[in-house]
Formats: C-alpha cells, sequence, structure tokens
C-alpha cells in the first residue's frame, strides 16, 4: 500500500474501460469562468489554482490569470490577485510553515494570509538573457519543498533554495545545463531537475553537482513519487516509472493514446495522470495498465489538461476550459459501458528524423477506409499545420512536414482515425 506521495505538478483492475453511467461525467466549477488553468494544488481545507494571462475564451469572467481559491473542496472559485501583476501566469505553488509560494512568469511571489496579498520574492535569483527569444525571461516554473527549504526551478537561471520561504534564494546550478529547468522531483534523498532534454539528479545533502539520469532526453513535465516509485509524465515517451531511485526507467503506458503526459497526482494506489489531448487517464495498479476517464470533456479543449488533483473526495483537472471535478469514487469503482477506442497497435510511427531541421518524414498505417486528420499542434494547442484532413483508403502512408519559419521547440503532431487517436512528439531544432 502506498504511503506518503509527493507530487510536483486499489485493488480493481482496469482494463483501458471509461466509465459507465452516463450521468457519470465532469462537471465544471464555478467562479473561474473559462480560463487556462495552469496549475492546482491543496493545503489544508484550502485549493489554489493558477492561471495563464490569457484573456479567457467567451469573456464571462472579468479576471485574467492570477490565482484563484477554493474552500469547498472546488466546486466554487473566487480570484486572490492582490500584489500579483497584472496578467500573471501561475504556474504551481508550494506550503511552507512561514506561507504559501507562487511560482509566475514574474517570478515566485510569497503569501503569508493564504493568498490574500501576494509579494515579490526573487532575491538571489540571477535570471539569464535569452539570445533567442531576445530579452531576459524571469519565469519560475515549478516548486519543491524538501528538507526544511523551498526549491524553484527557474527556467534558464537554473534551481535555486531557500531556508526563509523565498526571502534569499540561493543557486544550485554545477553541472546543470541551463536548457529550461521546468520541473522539480524527489526520489529518496535525491532531488530531480526536469528540462526540455535529459533529467538531472543531485543529492539533497550536499547540493553540490548535477548529474544526468541515464535515461536520455525525455522532456520531464513533472514528477510524482512515494516509497515505492517514481514517475515522471514526459514530453515524448509518456509516463516512465522507476523503482531505483531514478537511475533506470521504464514505460508504462498501457491504454495511453498520449505520448505527451503534463501532469500527475496519486492517492494510495490510484494514479491520475493528464496529457496534452487526449485528457484524463486513470491507473489503479500503479501504472501498469491506464483507462481514459473524459466522459463530459467534450468542449474543445478540455481534453488539453495542464493540471490534475485529487482532493478529498474530488478529482479536479485544470484545462484550457477552467476547472472540471468528479467524485474520486465514482472513477475508480465505476465499470464502463462505453467501449475502448485504443488501437491495437501503432498507427502513428515515430517521425524521422527527430530531432529535425527544418523537415520531418510522418508514417502512418491506415486498416480501412477511414476519414483520417493529421494535425501539428504547439504546446498550448494551438493548430500550427493541417496536413491531412481527407478520407484514405488502408494502406501506409508518408507525409513530409517542413517547419521552416517556426520557433525551435516541441510540437505535437496528432493523427484521428476515425474515433482512434494517436500522438507524437516532434523536436524542431534551428
Amino acid at each position: 500500500m502506498f504511503t506518503r506521495w509527493i507530487r510536483t505538478v486499489s485493488t480493481l483492475l482496469i482494463l483501458a474501460l471509461p466509465i459507465s453511467d452516463a450521468s457519470a461525467q465532469w462537471l465544471m466549477a464555478e467562479g473561474i469562468g473559462r480560463q487556462l488553468v495552469i496549475s492546482l494544488y491543496s493545503t489544508g481545507s484550502l485549493i489554489y489554482a493558477g492561471t495563464h494571462g490569457l484573456s479567457p475564451s467567451t469573456g464571462d469572467t472579468p479576471y485574467h490569470g492570477g490565482a484563484f481559491r477554493s474552500n469547498d473542496g472546488g466546486r466554487n472559485w473566487v480570484p486572490f490577485q492582490t500584489g500579483l501583476p497584472l496578467a500573471t501566469t501561475v504556474q504551481s505553488f508550494a506550503h511552507t510553515d512561514s506561507g504559501l509560494l507562487a511560482a509566475t512568469d514574474h517570478g515566485a511571489y510569497f503569501s503569508n494570509d493564504s493568498g490574500a496579498n501576494w509579494y515579490e520574492r526573487n532575491t538571489g535569483i540571477n535570471w539569464k538573457y535569452d539570445s533567442w527569444l531576445g530579452y531576459t525571461p524571469t519565469i519560475a516554473r515549478s516548486l519543491l519543498v524538501a528538507d526544511h527549504r523551498l526549491f524553484v526551478a527557474a527556467g534558464n537561471a537554473g534551481v535555486f533554495s531557500s531556508r526563509d520561504a523565498g526571502a534569499i534564494w540561493t543557486a544550485h546550478n554545477d553541472g546543470l545545463s541551463l536548457n529550461n529547468i521546468k520541473s522539480l522531483g524527489m526520489s529518496g534523498t535525491r532531488i530531480l531537475a526536469g528540462t526540455n532534454g535529459p533529467i538531472y539528479s543531485n543529492s539533497l545533502d550536499s547540493l553540490a553537482v548535477w548529474n544526468v539520469v541515464p535515461r536520455g532526453a525525455v522532456s520531464a513535465n513533472c514528477f510524482l513519487s512515494n516509497d515505492r516509485y517514481v514517475y515522471t509524465g514526459t514530453g515524448y515517451n509518456g509516463i516512465l516509472r522507476s523503482t531505483d531511485t531514478a537511475d533506470t526507467w521504464i514505460e508504462c503506458n498501457s491504454g495511453l493514446t498520449s505520448t505527451c503526459i503534463l501532469c500527475l497526482d496519486a492517492r494510495g494506489d490510484t494514479l491520475i495522470a493528464g496529457s496534452l489531448f487526449d485528457g484524463v487517464f486513470v491507473s489503479t495498479n500503479s501504472g501498469d495498465s491506464w483507462a481514459a476517464i473524459n466522459s463530459g470533456l467534450t468542449e474543445s479543449g478540455t481534453l488539453h489538461v495542464n493540471a490534475v488533483l485529487i482532493a478529498g473526495d474530488q478529482v479536479l483537472v485544470g484545462n484550457a476550459q477552467g476547472i472540471w471535478r468528479r467524485p474520486l469514487a465514482e472513477i475508480v469503482t465505476a465499470v464502463s459501458m462505453e467501449p475502448s477506442y485504443t488501437p491495437a497497435g501503432s498507427m502513428l510511427k515515430p517521425n524521422f528524423p527527430n530531432p529535425f531541421n527544418p523537415s520531418t518524414s510522418l508514417e502512418f498505417t491506415i486498416l480501412q477506409k477511414e476519414h483520417v486528420s493529421l494535425v501539428i499542434y504547439n504546446l498550448l494547442g494551438v493548430t500550427i499545420k493541417t496536413v491531412v484532413d481527407e478520407q484514405l483508403e488502408a494502406g501506409l502512408y508518408t507525409r513530409k512536414w517542413d517547419a521552416t519559419g517556426l520557433a525551435s521547440g516541441i510540437y505535437i503532431c496528432r493523427l484521428v482515425v476515425g474515433r482512434q487517436t494517436e500522438s507524437r512528439t516532434l523536436v524542431f531544432v534551428r
């Protein structure tokens, strides 16, 4: 039985089956509108949500980005913005004995009154000029509390720690390639740092030198750990699991239809994962198999899941259309009456080359005559290029995508064949 989970972002075996009762589905929370929700966090009876500094899609709320709070299990939300810059994107939260911290696109902010007022706390963070962007970004991406210290992943500035709730930060960057540090996690007495490339690890006792975990480039978006396992949701390889303090990793993707996992949470043996385009998945056997649980997430953007949180008896997800909730017991115990449409084999092959510059080949297989959609998206879910949108006969197809004129970075290729979907991560390096 699992004990204590560390998140930075049952006995029932589920065989890749969604939930049964048609009335059992995700319901939209009130008060936050249709904002792009980036992060969810709970401490005590309070739950916090971080949103993106963009205008809401429908104009049904006057709020644009920033922090929100719920005191009723995530059903209703109110803004807590005082002290935050206008249109702030809140990437993550952490709680210490002194108060609450928020990682934002304006650095770290601190609140000693449960989010009612926020104060900037960036002393000691040496922000780095980004020649590709043409300016100095001040993005704090992830927060972690470990060994009575607070850690922040500060993008290309690296990793910093504080013993006074962010009043003063100290750099820990020896051996660390500063290529967008975006996630932090724990594995025993080691701290993990996720980048757009490999995972790095360091001793929590000494914080001397970072070492590359021998797995290669995985683009670790989030970490989740307990006494038995360490998980990472990646941009390339779905979900990876380690049993030896993150030295070796295995893929545990049975039932997943997405290779890009943005967030993870757990309670006991139940794991919840959020993906870039394919919604929410649940596992009740330590990640050996997964089931899609997307009933009710039918609106555009609701399957783009940036945050998941198990809070009380509810599971909350943050997506491009606000916050949605569903009872945890319903997810774990329900049995599906709907068929699963997970492909028996891989339809969409890995692109080649990958990374690429400026073009790459996309190969896919169609088993019978179907309408086929092959679309390239960026990590915000914006359509970059529709490569295929037509009815095709059964067969093997190859299409070339040329990214000339686009920014270097990670893109998602999504294939839809009838009611089957599959995604791959493409890395464009100019």
